[in-house]
């Protein structure tokens, strides 16, 4: 049986072997558009018609635990966040039926369950019935402040080991918990009756005071930035 030695898949045929090595070389040749676009990505993904994983950069281990070999074959949802999923195969869709380059970000979720939220642009390759992506993480502006995610319902997806530090609430402890509900009374009216910023403004400021799990309040400067279906929140003292 065939083994491919850029990957070590077996494969059934001498002509399945063919085909998987002309995919590899259309895998190089369409890295160079996007580069021409100064889209710098970190990785990249190839993805079967159905987006099963085919391919992956050789440095895929260092954004998501998994080697090469286990990642191959696995449903490319199996490495977004549950709550993108949907999302995400909306966009899969598109994908496929309109065969233009696009970009969307989206989050990720890695082998020790860590949501990192990345920007992603893919392309449908039709003559191979693939779909090619290459991803680049998001970072926050400032890895010092104390950060977090939000879903579009503003309940948290992730929060920084400061957010456990300063305001002393864990992630599980949050589950559910929309982050209006650790502002006092007064600011959270004020932040609810201002979402409209937070839907339709790519970054939003405001000043308001949490309460923290052992009853102190806490005065911070709030940095959101809207990324459509997630918001990603630095707090700042004040």
């Amino acid at each position: 049986m065939p083994i491919c030695h850029r990957c070590g898949k077996n494969l059934s045929t001498q002509q399945a072997l063919d085909y998987h090595i002309h995919s590899a070389n259309c895998l190089k040749s369409t890295t160079k558009p996007f580069l021409r676009n100064d889209f710098q990505y970190d990785y990249y993904f190839v993805f079967d018609f159905f987006g099963n994983i085919q391919s992956v950069s050789n440095n895929i281990s260092n954004y998501f635990g998994y080697s090469y070999n286990q990642m191959i074959g696995h449903s490319g949802y199996d490495f977004i966040y549950e709550n993108d999923k949907i999302y995400m195969y909306q966009h899969h869709i598109r994908n496929v039926v309109s065969n233009i380059a696009s970009i969307v970000n989206f989050r990720r979720i890695d082998k020790d369950s860590i949501v990192f939220p990345v920007q992603c642009m893919g392309i449908m390759n039709k003559d191979l019935n693939e779909i090619h992506t290459f991803e680049k993480t998001i970072d926050f502006p400032d890895p010092h402040k104390i950060n977090f995610i939000l879903n579009s319902d503003f309940t948290f997806s992730s929060i920084s080991p400061l957010f456990t530090q300063i305001y002393g609430y864990t992630f599980v402890q949050l589950t559910g918990i929309k982050y209006f509900d650790l502002c006092i009374d007064v600011d959270r009216m004020q932040l609810l009756e201002n979402l409209h910023n937070f839907f339709h403004s790519n970054e939003f400021t405001c000043n308001h005071t949490i309460i923290s799990k052992s009853g102190a309040h806490i005065h911070v400067k709030s940095i959101s930035i809207n990324k459509g279906n997630f918001y990603m929140i630095s707090n700042d003292f004040f």
